[in-house]
């Protein structure tokens, strides 16, 4: 079987005794395992209880001079940077359930606080806010690195839809229409906005009429006014963060991966790409020490060809995590769940038991193909492991393929006692030729 391309890594780990070492410090391109970066720096710099909020609010001078049932004046949705605000059916298109704000309720509250007052008419506009990312950037499809000659995004990526467009107030990951279909190749159906603020407003102020409130202008993007001018209507929190990350992981959400590497940066230097990634970058040589050599972020998704990680800080983020940590709770469950939920472990030959539960990341992408996760043994021990295989037309092999299928084998099966390992004869490390 000899699948492996001449630029891969590999490391497993037993609980903290590497095993195998195939060219663990090699930095390649990781694809999707980015992906753990961004939740292991999320959960460190945001915390995995935090929560993001979403605030309705008119001026203080309207609401008081409302009359005869009418507010005139515009009502301001102020976006908190929420990147799983939804509505029902786009939180709920995917079968397995999945974490969401859910922004009928958001708008449920804004009616019953206006009816409190007697308002049932609003003469003027929804405004939709998302000051708080000051940079506005939509995507990374024109912004280049100082190293790089290409954009930190592909062009050709543009109409493929694997993200949604950036912003501080985002809904339905700013689709405009979409699918109900999962697979990747579903989402070049879906449509983006070019105008996501303007869109989320838009869209709120459909909730607001079929709720009975008569709004009398168009909806529009802009800024509301100092808050200190303000009454709140009503908010909404978001789940927390460690739901998020779950979401993000379980599903490969670029959109999600994307926006929380804006609030990071938000919430300590900038919320631009290239001073978030730079809070992540030391997060990382922070949480790795010397582990950390080697990596090169350039997003938060995975989705740029810039990026660079190591099988050997990959699997060290997933070691120091833990089997029972939010950060390996979050990822896919081979067989069970998400990317993985086709691509379980093999049940032969019989084994004792159950296999034990893999959770994993997947990252596929034109020139990366990689895996990386852990197993806990009834013993305790655990089996974490990192693989990260490089070569161009990676994208068009198999998501199950013996790459993958292989380590979630070897880590399900694991019971303990002596260590199978993986010599570089034997077929699984050969390259071609």
């Amino acid at each position: 079987m000899r699948i492996a391309p001449n630029s891969m890594c590999l490391t497993v780990l037993l609980d903290d005794q590497v095993i195998v070492d195939d060219q663990s410090d090699s930095a390649l391109v990781p694809a999707s395992l980015m992906k753990i970066v961004t939740a292991a720096a999320a959960l460190d710099v945001l915390g995995p209880d935090a929560t993001y909020s979403t605030e309705v609010f008119v001026r203080s001078d309207a609401l008081y001079l409302a009359a005869d049932g009418t507010l005139v004046g515009d009502v301001y949705l102020v976006g908190g940077g929420d990147p799983v605000l939804n509505t029902p059916r786009f939180g709920n298109r995917i079968p397995d359930p999945v974490a969401y704000t859910d922004v009928t309720e958001l708008a449920d509250r804004v009616r019953q606080s206006l009816a409190s007052k007697g308002i049932r008419r609003i003469q003027g506009r929804i405004v939709g806010d998302d000051s708080r990312y000051l940079d506005r950037v939509r995507d990374y499809y024109q912004e280049f690195l100082p190293h790089g000659d290409d954009p930190v995004w592909r062009y050709s990526d543009d109409t493929v839809n694997f993200v949604g467009p950036l912003s501080g107030l985002l809904i339905n990951d700013g689709y405009v229409s979409y699918t109900w279909k999962t697979g990747i190749l579903d989402r070049l159906e879906y449509v983006r906005t070019v105008a996501p603020t303007r869109h989320a407003a838009s869209l709120f102020d459909d909730l607001l009429e079929t709720r009975g409130l008569v709004i009398t202008r168009r909806p529009q993007a802009g800024t509301s006014p100092p808050r200190s001018q303000l009454t709140s209507l009503a908010s909404i929190e978001s789940p927390d963060v460690t739901e998020i990350v779950a979401r993000m992981l379980t599903r490969s959400d670029n959109t999600i991966a994307e926006m929380l590497l804006k609030e990071i940066g938000y919430r300590t230097l900038g919320s631009a790409r290239a001073i978030a990634v730079e809070v992540v970058e030391g997060v990382m040589k922070q949480t790795l020490g010397p582990l950390a050599a080697g990596i090169e972020i350039a997003d938060g998704s995975g989705l740029s060809r810039y990026n660079r990680l190591t099988c050997a800080a990959v699997a060290e983020l997933l070691r120091q995590a833990g089997p029972h940590s939010p950060l390996v709770a979050g990822l896919a469950v081979a067989g069970r769940s998400g990317t993985l939920k086709t691509c379980g472990p093999a049940t032969w030959p019989p084994i004792a038991g159950s296999p034990n539960a893999v959770y994993a990341k997947t990252g596929t992408a034109h020139l990366s193909y990689s895996l990386a996760g852990l197993a806990q043994a009834p013993n305790g021990e655990t089996v974490t492991f990192a693989m990260i295989a490089n070569q161009r037309h990676m994208d068009q092999l198999d998501k199950c393929n013996a790459l993958r299928r292989t380590l979630i084998n070897a880590a399900a099966r694991y019971t303990y006692g002596p260590v199978i390992e993986f010599p570089r004869d034997s077929g699984f490390l050969t390259p071609p030729g």
